[in-house]
Protein backbone atom coordinates (compact mmCIF):
# COMPACT_ATOMS: atom_id res chain seq x y z
CA UNK A 1 0.00 0.00 0.00
CA UNK A 2 1.29 3.02 -1.43
CA UNK A 3 0.37 6.84 -0.71
CA UNK A 4 1.36 8.12 -4.92
CA UNK A 5 1.56 12.19 -4.06
CA UNK A 6 -1.62 14.06 -6.25
CA UNK A 7 -2.68 18.07 -6.83
CA UNK A 8 -4.31 17.88 -2.74
CA UNK A 9 -1.12 16.06 -1.25
CA UNK A 10 1.43 17.83 0.99
CA UNK A 11 4.62 15.10 0.26
CA UNK A 12 6.47 14.92 -2.09
CA UNK A 13 7.21 11.78 -2.85
CA UNK A 14 5.31 8.15 -2.48
CA UNK A 15 5.16 6.47 0.95
CA UNK A 16 4.18 3.64 2.64
CA UNK A 17 0.44 3.52 4.39
CA UNK A 18 -1.16 1.18 6.89
CA UNK A 19 1.26 1.33 9.44
CA UNK A 20 -1.96 2.10 11.95
CA UNK A 21 -2.94 -1.53 11.60
CA UNK A 22 0.85 -2.09 13.95
CA UNK A 23 -0.31 0.80 16.38
CA UNK A 24 -3.87 -1.15 17.03
CA UNK A 25 -2.34 -4.61 16.85
CA UNK A 26 -0.31 -2.58 19.98
CA UNK A 27 -3.67 -1.52 21.53
CA UNK A 28 -4.89 -4.64 21.36
CA UNK A 29 -1.83 -6.69 22.77
CA UNK A 30 -1.98 -4.75 25.57
CA UNK A 31 -5.18 -4.84 26.18
CA UNK A 32 -5.01 -8.44 26.24
CA UNK A 33 -2.35 -8.21 29.09
CA UNK A 34 -4.46 -6.29 31.21
CA UNK A 35 -6.52 -9.70 31.51
CA UNK A 36 -4.00 -11.48 33.13
CA UNK A 37 -3.04 -8.69 35.45
CA UNK A 38 -6.75 -8.06 36.12
CA UNK A 39 -9.23 -10.68 35.70
CA UNK A 40 -11.65 -11.05 34.70
CA UNK A 41 -11.22 -9.25 31.10
CA UNK A 42 -13.81 -6.09 31.12
CA UNK A 43 -16.12 -7.05 28.89
CA UNK A 44 -16.84 -3.80 27.72
CA UNK A 45 -13.24 -4.12 26.37
CA UNK A 46 -14.01 -6.27 24.01
CA UNK A 47 -17.12 -4.99 22.61
CA UNK A 48 -14.55 -1.34 22.04
CA UNK A 49 -11.88 -3.31 20.31
CA UNK A 50 -14.19 -5.66 18.35
CA UNK A 51 -15.72 -2.33 16.85
CA UNK A 52 -12.68 -0.46 17.19
CA UNK A 53 -11.28 -3.84 14.06
CA UNK A 54 -14.59 -3.13 12.15
CA UNK A 55 -14.10 0.29 11.83
CA UNK A 56 -10.18 -0.05 11.23
CA UNK A 57 -10.68 -3.29 8.81
CA UNK A 58 -13.38 -1.01 6.61
CA UNK A 59 -10.63 1.56 6.47
CA UNK A 60 -8.36 -1.58 5.39
CA UNK A 61 -10.22 -2.04 2.60
CA UNK A 62 -10.53 1.86 1.91
CA UNK A 63 -6.50 1.42 1.97
CA UNK A 64 -6.44 -1.38 -0.49
CA UNK A 65 -9.24 -0.70 -2.91
CA UNK A 66 -8.03 0.84 -6.25
CA UNK A 67 -11.11 2.86 -6.44
CA UNK A 68 -11.78 3.20 -2.26
CA UNK A 69 -15.00 2.56 -0.73
CA UNK A 70 -18.23 4.61 -0.88
CA UNK A 71 -18.36 7.26 1.93
CA UNK A 72 -21.78 6.37 2.56
CA UNK A 73 -20.97 2.55 3.33
CA UNK A 74 -17.84 3.82 5.78
CA UNK A 75 -20.22 6.06 7.52
CA UNK A 76 -22.99 2.99 7.91
CA UNK A 77 -20.26 1.17 9.17
CA UNK A 78 -18.85 3.97 11.53
CA UNK A 79 -22.31 4.47 12.92
CA UNK A 80 -23.23 0.80 13.68
CA UNK A 81 -20.09 0.01 15.54
CA UNK A 82 -20.47 3.14 17.43
CA UNK A 83 -23.94 1.96 18.29
CA UNK A 84 -22.78 -1.54 19.50
CA UNK A 85 -20.59 0.38 22.33
CA UNK A 86 -22.42 3.79 22.98
CA UNK A 87 -26.05 1.78 23.93
CA UNK A 88 -24.96 -0.61 26.41
CA UNK A 89 -23.00 2.14 28.04
CA UNK A 90 -26.71 4.52 27.88
CA UNK A 91 -25.39 7.13 25.80
CA UNK A 92 -24.68 10.50 27.11
CA UNK A 93 -26.90 11.02 30.06
CA UNK A 94 -26.95 14.40 29.95
CA UNK A 95 -25.58 17.49 27.31
CA UNK A 96 -21.50 17.22 27.51
CA UNK A 97 -20.90 20.72 28.41
CA UNK A 98 -19.85 22.02 32.36
CA UNK A 99 -22.79 23.53 34.96
CA UNK A 100 -25.15 24.77 34.11
CA UNK A 101 -25.41 23.70 30.26
CA UNK A 102 -25.80 20.01 31.48
CA UNK A 103 -28.99 19.66 30.37
CA UNK A 104 -30.40 16.01 30.40
CA UNK A 105 -30.89 14.83 26.60
CA UNK A 106 -33.26 11.77 27.67
CA UNK A 107 -33.83 9.56 24.57
CA UNK A 108 -31.73 11.54 22.22
CA UNK A 109 -28.71 9.97 24.65
CA UNK A 110 -27.81 7.15 22.90
CA UNK A 111 -28.02 8.89 18.84
CA UNK A 112 -25.99 11.93 20.24
CA UNK A 113 -23.48 9.70 21.86
CA UNK A 114 -23.64 7.48 18.29
CA UNK A 115 -23.26 11.26 16.26
CA UNK A 116 -20.09 11.69 18.54
CA UNK A 117 -18.29 8.73 17.86
CA UNK A 118 -18.93 8.60 14.58
CA UNK A 119 -18.05 12.45 13.74
CA UNK A 120 -14.67 11.84 16.13
CA UNK A 121 -13.96 8.63 13.52
CA UNK A 122 -14.41 11.26 10.59
CA UNK A 123 -12.71 14.65 11.85
CA UNK A 124 -9.73 12.37 12.97
CA UNK A 125 -9.53 11.11 9.17
CA UNK A 126 -9.22 14.61 7.58
CA UNK A 127 -6.64 16.12 10.09
CA UNK A 128 -4.58 13.07 9.60
CA UNK A 129 -2.90 15.10 6.42
CA UNK A 130 0.91 15.62 7.56
CA UNK A 131 3.62 13.93 9.41
CA UNK A 132 3.46 13.73 12.85
CA UNK A 133 0.02 15.17 13.41
CA UNK A 134 -2.07 12.05 14.58
CA UNK A 135 0.82 10.89 16.51
CA UNK A 136 1.22 13.66 18.78
CA UNK A 137 -2.24 14.11 19.18
CA UNK A 138 -3.21 10.30 20.10
CA UNK A 139 -0.35 10.53 22.99
CA UNK A 140 -1.74 13.43 24.62
CA UNK A 141 -4.85 11.96 24.99
CA UNK A 142 -3.60 9.04 26.22
CA UNK A 143 -1.71 10.93 28.83
CA UNK A 144 -5.02 12.57 29.30
CA UNK A 145 -6.87 8.73 29.35
CA UNK A 146 -3.89 7.99 32.47
CA UNK A 147 -4.10 10.44 34.46
CA UNK A 148 -7.59 11.51 34.72
CA UNK A 149 -9.12 7.72 35.22
CA UNK A 150 -8.63 4.54 37.03
CA UNK A 151 -6.76 0.89 35.97
CA UNK A 152 -9.10 0.88 32.99
CA UNK A 153 -8.70 3.48 31.36
CA UNK A 154 -5.04 4.54 32.94
CA UNK A 155 -3.96 1.30 31.12
CA UNK A 156 -5.67 1.95 28.05
CA UNK A 157 -4.49 5.42 27.81
CA UNK A 158 -1.00 4.55 28.48
CA UNK A 159 -1.74 1.73 25.80
CA UNK A 160 -2.55 4.33 23.50
CA UNK A 161 0.43 7.16 24.18
CA UNK A 162 2.70 4.58 23.70
CA UNK A 163 1.95 2.60 20.52
CA UNK A 164 1.55 6.11 18.66
CA UNK A 165 5.29 7.15 20.26
CA UNK A 166 6.24 4.01 18.81
CA UNK A 167 4.68 4.73 15.29
CA UNK A 168 5.90 8.45 15.55
CA UNK A 169 9.07 6.94 14.97
CA UNK A 170 8.36 6.41 11.69
CA UNK A 171 5.93 9.32 11.03
CA UNK A 172 7.66 11.97 11.87
CA UNK A 173 8.92 14.47 9.31
CA UNK A 174 10.35 13.26 6.74
CA UNK A 175 7.41 10.34 7.37
CA UNK A 176 8.41 6.84 6.28
CA UNK A 177 5.57 5.56 6.92
CA UNK A 178 2.01 6.51 7.25
CA UNK A 179 -1.37 5.90 8.94
CA UNK A 180 -3.63 5.12 6.53
CA UNK A 181 -7.70 5.05 6.52
CA UNK A 182 -7.28 1.91 8.80
CA UNK A 183 -5.02 3.56 11.39
CA UNK A 184 -6.87 7.34 11.73
CA UNK A 185 -10.13 5.35 11.42
CA UNK A 186 -9.18 2.98 14.06
CA UNK A 187 -7.82 5.34 16.10
CA UNK A 188 -10.60 7.91 16.00
CA UNK A 189 -12.99 5.14 16.98
CA UNK A 190 -11.20 3.94 20.03
CA UNK A 191 -10.35 7.26 21.05
CA UNK A 192 -14.18 8.83 21.02
CA UNK A 193 -16.08 5.74 22.20
CA UNK A 194 -13.56 4.89 25.44
CA UNK A 195 -15.76 6.73 27.47
CA UNK A 196 -18.17 4.46 27.33
CA UNK A 197 -16.53 1.42 27.69
CA UNK A 198 -14.50 1.90 30.54
CA UNK A 199 -14.99 3.10 34.37
CA UNK A 200 -15.03 6.80 33.19
CA UNK A 201 -18.69 8.54 33.57
CA UNK A 202 -19.52 8.83 29.86
CA UNK A 203 -20.55 13.11 30.00
CA UNK A 204 -17.10 13.71 31.53
CA UNK A 205 -15.56 11.56 29.58
CA UNK A 206 -16.63 12.94 26.36
CA UNK A 207 -15.64 16.24 27.70
CA UNK A 208 -12.31 15.08 28.26
CA UNK A 209 -11.66 13.64 25.40
CA UNK A 210 -13.56 17.03 23.28
CA UNK A 211 -10.76 19.00 24.76
CA UNK A 212 -8.01 17.14 24.59
CA UNK A 213 -8.67 17.07 20.71
CA UNK A 214 -9.95 20.59 20.72
CA UNK A 215 -7.10 21.62 17.99
CA UNK A 216 -8.24 18.69 15.60
CA UNK A 217 -12.37 19.14 16.34
CA UNK A 218 -11.87 22.60 16.28
CA UNK A 219 -10.25 22.80 13.14
CA UNK A 220 -12.16 19.96 11.16
CA UNK A 221 -15.27 21.91 12.53
CA UNK A 222 -14.84 25.65 11.29
CA UNK A 223 -13.37 23.81 7.74
CA UNK A 224 -16.66 21.85 7.21
CA UNK A 225 -18.57 24.91 8.43
CA UNK A 226 -16.07 26.95 5.72
CA UNK A 227 -16.82 24.17 2.88
CA UNK A 228 -20.40 24.17 3.24
CA UNK A 229 -20.91 28.06 3.09
CA UNK A 230 -19.03 27.42 -0.29
CA UNK A 231 -21.16 24.87 -1.48
CA UNK A 232 -18.20 22.54 -1.84
CA UNK A 233 -18.53 18.49 -1.81
CA UNK A 234 -17.63 17.91 1.59
CA UNK A 235 -16.72 14.15 0.61
CA UNK A 236 -13.82 15.20 -1.93
CA UNK A 237 -10.37 15.54 -0.26
CA UNK A 238 -9.23 19.24 -0.32
CA UNK A 239 -6.54 21.55 1.30
CA UNK A 240 -8.30 24.05 3.16
CA UNK A 241 -7.67 23.00 6.62
CA UNK A 242 -5.51 25.44 9.31
CA UNK A 243 -2.57 22.93 9.37
CA UNK A 244 -2.67 22.40 5.67
CA UNK A 245 -2.66 26.12 5.09
CA UNK A 246 0.15 26.60 7.30
CA UNK A 247 2.31 24.18 5.20
CA UNK A 248 0.82 25.49 2.12
CA UNK A 249 2.49 28.64 3.52
CA UNK A 250 6.10 27.80 4.48
CA UNK A 251 6.15 25.74 7.70
CA UNK A 252 7.40 22.80 7.98
CA UNK A 253 5.19 19.03 8.66
CA UNK A 254 7.50 18.71 11.72
CA UNK A 255 6.85 23.03 13.12
CA UNK A 256 3.21 22.81 12.82
CA UNK A 257 3.13 19.22 14.37
CA UNK A 258 5.33 20.33 17.28
CA UNK A 259 2.86 24.00 18.01
CA UNK A 260 0.34 21.26 18.02
CA UNK A 261 1.84 18.50 20.46
CA UNK A 262 2.35 21.80 22.62
CA UNK A 263 -1.24 23.11 22.83
CA UNK A 264 -2.76 19.26 22.96
CA UNK A 265 -0.24 18.18 26.06
CA UNK A 266 -1.12 21.69 27.75
CA UNK A 267 -5.06 21.05 27.35
CA UNK A 268 -4.70 16.95 28.25
CA UNK A 269 -3.79 18.26 31.52
CA UNK A 270 -5.95 20.71 31.98
CA UNK A 271 -8.64 17.98 30.99
CA UNK A 272 -7.07 15.37 33.28
CA UNK A 273 -7.33 18.22 36.17
CA UNK A 274 -10.90 18.73 35.29
CA UNK A 275 -12.14 15.29 34.92
CA UNK A 276 -11.03 14.58 38.68
CA UNK A 277 -12.22 17.48 40.38
CA UNK A 278 -15.08 17.78 38.21
CA UNK A 279 -15.85 21.72 38.99
CA UNK A 280 -17.64 23.61 36.27
CA UNK A 281 -15.40 26.68 36.37
CA UNK A 282 -12.30 24.23 35.29
CA UNK A 283 -14.44 22.30 32.47
CA UNK A 284 -14.83 26.11 31.26
CA UNK A 285 -11.46 27.31 31.49
CA UNK A 286 -10.41 23.92 29.68
CA UNK A 287 -12.83 24.48 26.81
CA UNK A 288 -12.44 28.24 26.82
CA UNK A 289 -8.29 27.72 26.67
CA UNK A 290 -8.96 25.04 23.50
CA UNK A 291 -10.84 28.44 21.95
CA UNK A 292 -7.82 30.44 22.48
CA UNK A 293 -5.45 28.22 20.72
CA UNK A 294 -7.86 27.50 17.67
CA UNK A 295 -8.52 31.43 17.56
CA UNK A 296 -4.23 31.69 17.61
CA UNK A 297 -3.56 29.17 14.84
CA UNK A 298 -6.38 30.94 12.86
CA UNK A 299 -4.56 34.19 13.39
CA UNK A 300 -1.15 32.45 12.86
CA UNK A 301 -2.40 31.09 9.37
CA UNK A 302 -3.92 33.99 8.44
CA UNK A 303 -0.41 35.98 8.97
CA UNK A 304 1.46 33.09 7.36
CA UNK A 305 -1.25 33.26 4.49
CA UNK A 306 -1.04 37.33 4.05
CA UNK A 307 2.74 36.88 4.16
CA UNK A 308 3.22 34.46 1.64
CA UNK A 309 1.42 36.37 -1.08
Amino acid sequence: MVDVPNERSLHSAPVPRGGGVAVLLGLAIAAASAGVVHLPFPSRWLALLVATAVVAGVGLWDDLSPRGVSAWLRLAVHLMAAWWVVAPAGGIPTLPLPSPLDWPLGPLAVPLGVLWVASVVNFVNFMDGIDGITGVQMVALGVALAMAGGWESGWLGLALAAAALGFLWFNWHPAKLFLGDVGSGGLGFFAAALPFAGELEPRRGVMLVGITLFLFLGDATVTLLRRLHRGERLWEAHRSHFYQRLVIAGLSHAQVSSAVAVGAFALSILAAVAYRADQPWIWWLGFAAGGLLLAAEAGWVYRKWQSSK
